[in-house]
């Protein structure tokens, strides 16, 4: 027998990446444990190639952990442009003048 909960947790799910996607046609939204994230190439985010493997490493986690934190009106808006290693944390650009920085224990401000 078939749980009708989880079908209408996926049917749920499924509406609202539609409905993200048609409204923001070059971008795809994810689901992953039930939280969404747009998906990046971060090979294309400018200064990614030039961090170390563990910064590569924080940066793609961070990135989806702060972009699912965002409301669906909000994502596109949180995407990165630049990325920059310190020794501390990670300076990160998105659109406009918004900068932000990527801590090592999983915040941002």
């Amino acid at each position: 027998m078939m749980n009708l909960e989880k079908v209408n947790e996926y049917d749920i799910y499924k509406s609202i990446i539609e409905k993200f996607e048609k409204e923001h046609k070059d971008y795809k939204l994810i689901n992953e444990g039930n939280s969404f994230y747009v998906e990046i190439n971060f090979d294309k985010v400018k200064g990614f190639d030039k961090l170390s493997d563990n910064a590569k490493a924080l940066f793609k986690w961070l990135y989806k952990k702060h972009n699912a934190a965002q409301g669906l009106d909000y994502k596109i808006r949180w995407i990165p442009k630049s990325v920059k290693e310190h020794k501390t944390h990670l300076e990160v650009r998105f659109k406009d003048t918004d900068w932000l920085h990527y801590m090592p224990d999983g915040t941002w401000y």
